[in-house]
């Protein structure tokens, strides 16, 4: 039987074309697959991520029900929160809390770290703690927000030949007894007598850092050394300088003091010094800095928003004092905090130099000295200017205090009296295979 040209070629069109529809369909289904296992990819993504969530946001309202420093009281892997691992812990004066949550093959990270609502108290741009004798407003001093202080109120007083000719805006609430809002400082206890014996235990060990009263000393070259968080205790002084950069997370605990200049960088960090931490030059760091004798952050240094300074004093016998003085054209963004003395004299003093900056909050539970600017609130128990011969209690001048200035987001640390509603302060959430 005979098959003619044409009908040869028409089946080898049929071939060519089915092979054709072959290689569409196969990548039509490959694409299809492909898509699939990419939306389900997003999927599991997006399940991670959603998992991390609420479980940060059952830590939030487990700190809610205990606002207290027994933060770690929230680690939990539970039945409810299958697949997602929670771990809170302090951070200075804040809440730390980590979050990894899976889905299938998806993973999902979540480092938070928590902080309060200011109560309606800190909405004040001034709360004097003593109700013996009246503020008295002098020289170019100016106040844009409500005034808390006792009876006696305010005075705009004359200050070496000089009249009053700044400025108060805003309203005074005379109180008979206007104490400051309290603070409950046991955390703050703790966090040092944990350090005091790990800088005990490093002397007694001889490890790395406690080489007696030697200075440690840290420049650019060390930057590899600071790569990942890490812990130095020295039994002496610690000095960072030069353009060192450092890790978030890190810890430096010094037996000595603690001396941070040039222009050091580092986020995240906690500073504790026995003797004092001086924070200098173009320094910037995000730190919850604490400190037995004195703290100072002078020249152009700065600490980021949620830093903490906070300042125990010097006990000799039954008299506390020490001073947190912020000269030069310093910057802090965040609290600085004296707590209140155990008993005796109570001779510690939070001091801001003209041209210094704070902006967040001043909390001292003894004197403040205010010749710089302020932009929040300042609570404290008394004012006080030298110019000799002569102390001037609870006078303000040339000071500017602007509790209108301070940005919305901002956030106590835990132990302010009322200060009961967590927030997260700062977020960093991150998905991972």
């Amino acid at each position: 039987m005979k098959v003619r040209a044409d009908e040869g070629s028409a089946f080898a069109w049929v071939l060519a074309l089915m092979a054709i529809l072959s290689v569409l369909v196969g990548t039509v289904m490959a694409v299809h697959v492909a898509q699939r296992r990419f939306v389900g990819r997003d999927v599991l993504r997006a399940q991670a991520r959603y998992l991390a969530e609420s479980c940060l946001h059952r830590a939030l309202a487990s700190l809610a029900v205990d606002p207290g420093w027994r933060a770690d009281s929230l680690a939990f892997d539970d039945d409810a929160h299958r697949g997602c691992r929670l771990f809170a812990s302090l951070l200075g004066g804040y809440v730390q809390v980590r979050v990894a949550a899976r889905a299938g093959t998806a993973r999902h990270h979540i480092d938070a770290l928590v902080g309060f609502r200011p109560p309606d108290a800190f909405r004040f741009a001034i709360l004097l703690g003593d109700p013996s004798s009246p503020l008295q407003l002098a020289g170019e001093t100016v106040v844009r927000g409500d005034i808390r202080v006792g009876v006696p109120g305010i005075n705009l007083a004359v200050f070496e030949g000089r009249p009053f000719s700044g400025k108060v805006d805003g309203e005074t609430a005379r109180m008979a007894a206007p104490v400051l809002p309290s603070l409950e400082s046991g955390w703050a206890e703790i966090l040092r007598d944990s350090l005091r014996e790990r800088i005990a235990s490093a002397a007694r060990g001889r490890r790395l850092g406690s080489l007696g009263s030697e200075v440690l000393r840290f420049g650019a070259a060390d930057s590899a050394g600071f790569e990942t968080p890490r812990t130095l205790i020295a039994a002496g002084d610690i000095r960072l300088s030069g353009s060192l950069r450092i890790a978030s997370g890190t810890r430096l605990v010094a037996g000595g003091s603690i001396v941070v200049e040039d222009e050091v960088r580092g986020d995240g960090l906690l500073l504790y010094a026995v003797k004092g931490v001086r924070i200098k030059d173009r320094a910037r760091l995000t730190a919850q800095v604490f400190a037995e004798e004195d703290i100072e952050l002078s020249g152009r240094a700065t600490l980021a928003y949620p830093s903490l300074l906070y300042l125990y004093g010097r006990l000799a016998g039954r008299e506390r004092s020490g001073e947190l003085r912020l000269a030069d054209r310093a910057m802090l963004d965040g609290i600085a905090i004296l707590p209140p003395a155990a008993a005796g004299v109570d001779r510690g003093r939070i001091v801001v130099k003209s041209g210094a900056t704070v902006r967040g909050l001043i909390w001292s539970a003894n004197q403040t000295l205010i010749e710089g600017a302020v932009l929040g609130t300042v609570a404290t128990t008394r004012f006080y200017r030298y110019a000799s011969p002569t102390d001037y209690v609870n006078w303000l001048i040339d000071a500017r205090i602007d509790v209108r200035a301070r940005p919305d987001a901002f956030h106590l640390p835990i132990g302010f009296e009322h200060a009961s509603i967590p927030e997260v302060v700062t977020l960093r959430s991150r998905p991972f295979w």
